[in-house]
């Protein structure tokens, strides 16, 4: 991870808040739910369906 944080960094690109990229920081996207398209909010589960715009529900 620390050498995808090298390339970002590399590239120029920033995270979200305008800093510079760690290995941690790589790893919390990578392993963050919300970003991997699983969303947890009271008692249901969203999920973004990869390759597509619908969002799937799952109620617990």
């Amino acid at each position: 991870m620390g050498r995808v944080a090298f390339l970002l960094n590399s590239e120029g690109i920033r995270t979200k808040r305008g800093g510079k990229w760690t290995a941690r920081a790589v790893r919390d996207v990578i392993t963050n739910e919300l970003y991997t398209g699983n969303y947890w909010r009271k008692r249901a589960c969203r999920r973004i369906i990869p390759g597509s715009t619908k969002i799937e529900i799952l109620w617990l």
